[in-house]
């Protein structure tokens, strides 16, 4: 999910195209080159990275309506 909102904000992947999944895999991200970021906004470039909702290792989903 972060990996698709970067790309989404930025235009294109954070990853050297050579050792994508590998990056992917580690969550080796960086937000370069600059000028692309210059004006995105904190809030922005933390749920890239660090939302809870995508960093958390607790599943986040609606129980099944049975099993309340």
């Amino acid at each position: 999910m972060g990996v698709i909102t970067y790309f989404l904000l930025a235009g294109y992947t954070p990853f050297n195209r050579d050792a994508e999944m590998d990056a992917i895999i580690a969550g080796n991200y960086r937000f370069g080159p600059a000028e692309y970021w210059a004006n995105m906004s904190d809030t922005a470039c933390d749920f890239v990275l660090e939302h809870k909702w995508l960093a958390s290792g607790t599943p986040h989903f609606v129980p099944e309506p049975d099993s309340m």
